[in-house]
């Protein structure tokens, strides 16, 4: 029966040859794309479709990728302008680059071996088992699922169809020499295709070529010898047609069949196509869905929204056992955040970020050496909100102002997303004591607080320790003016767990400041009692008095802050110091007493000699006796 429809084909194929040449004009009165030229004379050989294939072979450059065979036939809608002018050649060539048509050798190396192999003489093995009667017929007696090859399909339109219930046995034969043989499949999915060879002529040296549904050359897999039983894997896409195509590398003929098994996994991922964010698959947070990575290089694009800031955690599990998964996290300009990489193959991983909100996110999935594979993964998303009602505030100038005309105010917030910052400002009327103490802190965040000027300036930070640790910041501050409180995690984590910290501030109301340069003295008078406040650090009070007359200058110090270590200071009119009181405790009051002989401007200055502010008053009396 092979031998019928081989000979069948080739009556065909010689018709075709014989009348479409005969009508057609020598090459030099050739004109249009009707006209083909005639073939090199060769009286016994010229009328045999097979040696008229080979010679047409002799055109293929090497590697494999280009096909050429003899094709005198208009091919109506051709890819290729070259291809529509049958003028150029009997001989169409076909491959990934496009379509073209040439003429065949009349002599040299190549056409010489197209002789040799069809001389009429040379005769064929008859094929063990008959061929069937359409492509895809299973054979009666023969193996079960066993599919044979039926002639004419050495062009990929002609392909002869595979189908799959788990696998699909097919035997066929390459004979002529250069002959290939095409063979098709439809894929309702994306899937994996294995091809592994059962039995081969021993002197043949198989090439299996997949071919995509635009016809698209996709990759080859070659033998490195003859008779070597190779095996090709490849991730197919889907839906739609995928075609095979059995060649021997060095273009012989054979007498015995070859045989393959074909199995085709598909991995029919109902979320496709989403591997562009455009098309990226809509899900809930706190649910898990489920998808392949196939074919090679796919990457699945899931989008997702939140109202708030929060905490994300997602976590991809059961993953093939060959795949190195990644899970990437992109913002809602699909600009990348952060990934999250396998170490090894199967390894089940888990991404946490922080990210801000409201807004949209989008979370992916692939494989980090970019293969493609028949098992499903599943990945889980999971939002935990820090819905922080103070936000936005991570900038300065975004501050929460706290309202101070409360004594104390208690702040909540969240640090979300990693890098959180949050500011607060608050007034001060006066200089003060402000103090900043938590009242709960997230387990696992390492607590800073820090303190800027009214100039946005950076003065202090308060660290914790430890995560966990409830920290608190007091600093004396020089009013009025605003200020600023800045939370954040050191170890710049985000966090779905609140905190909360009090802010306090004891003001230190001294309305003879600013006072604490020579330039800046209170006038005074003598007799009457000044009230005033070392604040902030280093505070300098000076007060300036007239002397009309010589005598005993003496200033007493009373209700000293019970942490003010007291120094008074006398100056001269030139500023020129003259004598210290220092108290020996803190706490304690002390008067300083020194004759003045000379009248004129002496300036008194109150400090603490540990450099310390306080938020409670001193009381300060001058008086002029009689020496």
């Amino acid at each position: 029966m092979a031998n019928i429809c081989r000979a069948l084909f080739a009556c065909i194929a010689l018709t075709l040859f014989l009348i479409m040449p005969m009508g057609a004009a020598s090459p030099d009165e050739a004109s249009g794309p009707e006209a083909v030229p005639k073939l090199a004379p060769d009286e016994e050989l010229s009328e045999n479709i097979d040696f008229l294939n080979c010679i047409c072979q002799c055109l293929e450059p090497a590697g494999g990728e280009i096909l050429c065979r003899y094709n005198a036939t208009d091919l109506g809608s051709p890819s290729t302008p070259s291809c529509e002018n049958l003028g150029n050649g009997p001989c169409i060539c076909e491959g990934m680059v496009g379509c073209f048509r040439g003429k065949p050798p009349s002599d040299g190396d190549c056409y010489e071996r197209c002789r040799e192999l069809y001389e009429p003489d040379a005769e064929m093995e008859e094929p063990a088992v008959p061929s069937p009667s359409s492509p895809g017929d299973l054979v009666p007696g023969a193996s079960i699922g066993l599919i044979l090859e039926t002639e004419p399909n050495d062009q990929i339109g002609d392909a002869n169809e595979i189908t799959f219930a788990s696998s699909a046995s097919v035997e066929g034969r390459i004979a002529p020499a250069g002959d290939v043989d095409f063979y098709k499949f439809y894929a309702e999915s994306p899937g994996i295709l294995t091809v592994e060879f059962k039995s081969l002529p021993p002197e043949m040296r198989a090439r299996i070529s997949l071919h995509g549904k635009n016809l698209n050359w996709i990759v080859n897999k070659d033998a490195s010898n003859p008779g070597d039983l190779v095996t090709f894997k490849k991730d197919v896409s889907g839906p739609g047609w995928n075609y095979l195509a059995i060649t021997d590398i060095d273009r012989k003929a054979h007498s015995s069949d070859y045989v393959f098994e074909a199995t085709f996994d598909p991995a029919p991922d109902m979320m496709e196509p989403n591997n562009e964010a455009g098309d990226a698959t809509y899900v809930e947070t706190d649910e898990t869905v489920s998808g392949y990575i196939c074919p090679q290089g796919d990457v699945d694009i899931y989008k997702f929204y939140v109202e708030t800031s929060g905490v994300l955690k997602a976590t991809l599990s059961d993953v093939p056992d060959e795949m190195r998964p990644r899970i990437s996290l992109y913002g809602k300009n699909f600009n990348w955040i952060v990934n999250r990489d396998a170490s090894n193959a199967g390894d089940a991983i888990n991404l946490e970020r922080g990210i801000l909100g409201p807004g949209s996110y989008y979370a992916t999935v692939s494989d980090i050496d970019g293969k493609a594979y028949s098992e499903e993964y599943s990945l889980n998303l999971i939002f935990e909100e820090a819905p922080d009602e103070y936000e936005p505030n991570g900038e300065i100038g975004d501050a929460a102002f706290l309202d101070t005309s409360e004594a104390d105010q208690t702040a909540i917030g969240y640090i979300c997303p990693q890098d959180d910052v949050d500011f607060f400002g608050f007034y001060a009327e006066h200089s003060g004591i402000l103090k900043v103490s938590f009242n709960s802190v997230p387990q696992e965040m390492r607590a800073r607080i820090g303190l800027f000027g009214k100039n946005l300036n950076w003065i202090v930070n308060a660290d914790a320790s430890n995560a966990g640790d409830a920290i608190t910041l007091e600093k004396d501050i020089l009013g009025p003016g605003p200020f600023y409180i800045a939370i954040s995690d050191i170890d710049r984590k985000a966090h779905s767990t609140e905190y909360s910290f009090d802010a306090v501030f004891d003001a230190a109301p001294d309305y003879d400041e600013p006072n604490n340069q020579v330039g800046d003295a209170t006038g005074a008078e003598f007799g009457k009692s000044i009230v005033g406040y070392i604040c902030p650090l280093d505070d300098l009070d000076i007060y300036a008095f007239y002397v009309d007359a010589s005598g005993i200058l003496e200033v007493k110090l009373t209700d000293v802050p019970e942490e003010m270590r007291a120094r008074i200071s006398l100056y001269g009119k030139n500023f020129n110091w003259i004598v210290n009181k220092d108290a020996s405790n803190a706490g304690d009051d002390i008067t300083l007493e020194k004759d003045v002989a000379e009248t004129g401007i002496y300036y008194v200055a109150i400090s603490d000699i540990d450099r310390k502010a306080h938020s409670e008053s001193y009381t300060m009396m001058a008086i002029l006796k009689a020496g």
